[in-house]
């Protein structure tokens, strides 16, 4: 059993070892519930899938063209571009 002091403000720190357990990190959200026993019980909040759709979406960058891709990736690799660029190839 771990033990955690309530202070001033109302906070609690989670034991590591709690912590470890339930992989909880920073920003985790866990959420608490009164039992008819007069105990609390936390659990961890697990996001779905659908809460974190679009969030590695860079809305501010125009979508390019696979030609003007291979473009940058031959001028970053300092060499000309290939002689039968993807977008061309038929296989």
């Amino acid at each position: 059993m771990a033990i955690a002091k309530v202070t001033s403000q109302g906070r609690v720190t989670i034991p590591l070892e709690i912590r470890q357990q339930l992989a909880l990190e920073t920003g985790s959200k866990v959420e608490f519930e009164l039992a008819g026993t007069g105990a609390a019980v936390m659990k961890p909040v697990r996001s779905s899938l659908k809460s974190r759709q679009g969030v590695f979406r860079e809305s501010r960058r125009k979508p390019i063209s696979l030609k003007e891709l291979e473009e940058a990736i031959a001028a970053e690799a300092g060499s000309g571009m290939p002689e039968k660029p993807l977008s061309d190839a038929s296989t």
